[in-house]
């Protein structure tokens, strides 16, 4: 996707995959099916992995999920704009097109922090200077017809699926979360989709898992001849208790029959890692098979996010973690800059009262969790029950 202040932006758009209460919306022809219900609409933060455009009365907002799974990036430069979910492909278009761009140094430092630190982006800044990473909890708003400021970031529904206004107790709240996740897996295996589920030996994956048989319960489904569960044979102490939970409940591991996809020939899977990964996650992972939009993915992702880990390796600050890599940087204005810009992003961040304000929480919610754990939803519809908005 990629709309430029010269292009003719679209009354409404869903890329990707969204849920609104049990329902399952998935691409641009499932939201216009959804919209047809008067009332229907989806808002920026709700659950999914997705981009959605909107607009009313000549006013159009672009967002995307709570999580960020989903990325956008923006260009500024003058009157100009341009919006896409790939930074690649928006770096390509905008130079075939003769926009002005220009190249920022700090922008690419990342590459050279090794760790899990560095392998996703460390702030907004990319190593374009005109082109940013749109934070999660932000949202575009263009107004054409606006003299002044016709190109806004600001900040995204908090609430866009009104759990707030419940005023419900913490164990209430716990509950309602629970039911609507059932009610989503019952809505999936009710249907044509193939689920894929990973199951582990970490709590994670086993609290999903109980959504999940939960939900073959109600639905009254043999989850054995419906979905596909998938354990890393590699990891031997979590495939020993994986099997284990299979033999309990009745269920096989690594069925083959569920497996049979198209491969993608080398020069397809290069060009998809590009639009996909490239500056949101350094490592190299190709995509190997073609999956259908009705194949999704389940696991205990997103369970990192809820643990309060506040200091990375004996430091208490992100800053404090990145200047053990000053030494990595032979350019030290280029370090000085980066360093300069996660502060910056940070101090924006823990600005809004729905972040957290602890500076390495904020930090590991909105990029590792964000980026290391979303970089599945780029290529398949992936289910994260336990980063759902309504936690």
């Amino acid at each position: 996707m990629i709309y430029t202040s010269n292009d003719t932006l679209p009354q409404t758009l869903l890329l990707g995959m969204a849920f609104s209460g049990t329902d399952v919306i998935i691409g641009d022809d499932g939201y216009q099916l959804f919209l047809k219900t008067p009332g229907n609409t989806l808002k920026p933060g709700m659950d999914g992995s997705y981009v959605t455009i909107n607009a009313e009365n000549g006013i159009w907002e672009i967002g995307t999920d709570f999580g960020g799974y989903s990325r956008l990036y923006y260009y500024e430069h003058g009157d100009h704009w341009a919006i896409s979910n790939s930074f690649y492909d928006l770096s390509e278009h905008l130079s075939a097109n003769n926009f002005p761009m220009s190249a920022y140094l700090p922008g690419a430092g990342g590459m050279r922090i090794s760790g899990a630190l560095g392998q996703q982006p460390l702030s907004d800044r990319t190593p374009i200077t005109e082109i940013r990473l749109l934070p999660r909890s932000q949202m575009i708003r263009i107004c054409p017809q606006a003299e002044r400021g016709q190109f806004q970031r600001v900040p995204a529904p908090h609430d866009a699926e009104g759990l707030d206004s419940l005023e419900a107790s913490y164990e209430d709240g716990v509950r309602r979360y629970i039911k609507t996740w059932i009610g989503r897996y019952v809505t999936i295996l009710n249907s044509d989709i193939h689920l894929t589920c990973d199951v582990t030996g970490g709590l994670d994956s086993r609290t999903n898992l109980a959504l999940l048989l939960r939900a073959a319960k109600v639905a009254d489904v043999d989850l054995a001849s419906t979905v596909h569960f998938n354990s890393n044979s590699g990891l031997k102490r979590d495939r020993m208790i994986s099997e284990l939970i299979a033999k309990h409940f009745n269920f096989p591991i690594g069925l083959a029959s569920t497996k049979d996809y198209r491969r993608i020939d080398l020069h397809d899977s290069y060009q998809i890692w590009k639009s996909h990964y490239l500056h949101s996650y350094w490592p190299v992972y190709f995509p190997t098979v073609v999956r259908s939009d009705k194949h999704f993915w389940t696991g205990g992702f997103g369970g990192g996010a809820h643990r309060w880990v506040t200091v990375i390796g004996g430091a208490q600050t992100v800053t404090k973690a990145l200047e053990r890599k000053r030494d990595a940087f032979p350019i030290a204005d280029q370090f000085d800059g980066l360093i300069s810009d996660v502060e910056a992003c940070i101090s924006e961040l823990t600005a809004d009262k729905n972040q957290p304000q602890n500076t390495i929480v904020c930090h590991f919610r909105n990029f590792r969790e964000r980026f290391h754990h979303g970089r599945r939803s780029q290529h398949i519809n992936s289910l994260s029950p336990l980063a759902g908005a309504g936690l």
